[in-house]
């Protein structure tokens, strides 16, 4: 049996499903990366896998427009509330 060096295995932090691929394989793209900042700052980074990316877009733009609503509804400068 041959012995082929060269691959790297990208998995899903979240549902832990990984494949072994070549460098410029387009399969690479199934494995998005995100960057996420924690409600105390904290930066991370994660590897999912094409369907969490889809589920990860949508939770992240209702988490937009939450913020943006409550961004636009601030009171008026110098108030305590």
């Amino acid at each position: 049996m041959a012995i082929e060096s060269g691959y790297t295995l990208y998995m899903s932090d979240r549902t832990h499903y990984g494949e072994y691929l070549r460098d410029g394989d387009p399969r690479i793209g199934n494995y998005p990366r995100v960057q996420r900042v924690t409600a105390d700052g904290v930066l991370s980074e994660y590897v999912l896998d094409r369907k969490s990316y889809e589920e990860y877009k949508r939770m992240a733009a209702k988490w937009d427009a939450e913020f943006n609503a409550w961004m636009s509804d601030a009171p008026a400068a110098g108030g305590d509330s």
